[in-house]
């Protein structure tokens, strides 16, 4: 193994974990109206667990992240169900338009 790719492990191996399993402990709310959403909501529904509705940015019929109420922009968990973008860089853009707590679907699955 070269230096510098043991050093990128050493980097990697000594970071703290950011994003780890999570417990839904609270009304969820699922962002992405696409293959994985779908997917998600026939999921949560088999296992009987409930969401309010779907938020997406681009599909038609549903909301838009920034239209939800802020009452849910507090009090919900928004799992996003997409997987063809940078979960970080959208997080950071959700929480900018007020979202408090953000998990990945594959964190709480």
């Amino acid at each position: 193994m070269s230096e510098q790719a043991e050093k990128c492990l050493k980097l990697i191996l000594d970071s703290d974990v950011e994003l780890k399993p999570r417990t839904i402990d609270k009304p969820m709310v699922l962002y992405g109206a696409g293959s994985l959403g779908k997917m998600a909501a026939e999921f949560f529904r088999y296992l009987g667990l409930p969401f309010l509705y779907v938020i997406d940015k681009n599909a038609a019929g549903v909301i838009r992240p920034n239209e939800a109420p802020e009452t849910d922009k507090k009090h919900c968990l928004l799992v996003v169900c997409v997987a063809n973008f940078p979960f970080h860089q959208l997080r950071e853009e959700l929480r900018k338009s007020g979202w408090r707590d953000i998990a990945f679907f594959y964190d709480v699955s």
